[in-house]
């Protein structure tokens, strides 16, 4: 549903979710419900969840892989914070290893952004759907940015299992 581009976007977290209720209602119209989602999907499974949950219905499991804290805006880490990080994070015990590696890091990092910051230009120049599927899915995920940037979650009391990477970076 998300990636059709014959489809006009839908505006919001809880639309979306909405949608997806009705599609899981057509298959399974009562509960229990076992919902799970990965990153901006597991956002869209909580909304669901709590959704079928205002309805009456029963959820006996929210599984989520890899989903901020819906609740708390995402803190951007201060430049001093993104190098302690990384030299905290390296194998390396020596100083000039540690400094080597975070001038890799750095000159990585200015890389990806780049190009980051291209493939937004070319997603918003080139506007609706493209038959490049990487394009795509950047305009997928700008989409998701801007509708999870105005998404406030309400207060969830069912059961839950959050999965995350036993390595976090500076992101």
């Amino acid at each position: 549903m998300l990636r059709d581009p014959t489809l006009t976007p839908l505006p919001t977290v809880e639309a979306i979710a909405n949608a997806y209720l009705k599609d899981i209602r057509a298959i399974q119209p009562k509960g229990p419900y076992l919902l799970g989602g990965y990153s901006f999907g597991g956002t869209l499974a909580y909304e669901t969840a709590q959704q079928l949950v205002d309805a009456g219905e029963k959820v006996e499991m929210l599984f989520l892989w890899d989903v901020p804290n819906l609740a708390v805006k995402p803190r951007r880490f201060s430049l001093r914070e993104r190098i302690q990080t990384n030299l905290r994070s390296q194998k390396e015990s020596h100083a000039l290893g540690k400094l080597t590696g975070l001038g890799k890091r750095v000159l990585g990092g200015a890389a990806w952004k780049l190009g980051h910051e291209v493939e937004n230009f070319r997603a918003r120049k080139d506007g609706g759907a493209t038959e490049d599927d990487y394009l795509r899915h950047v305009q997928s995920r700008m989409e998701h940015d801007a509708r999870m940037a105005n998404y406030v979650p309400k207060p969830y009391s069912g059961p839950v299992r959050l999965y995350v990477a036993d390595e976090r970076g500076d992101k």
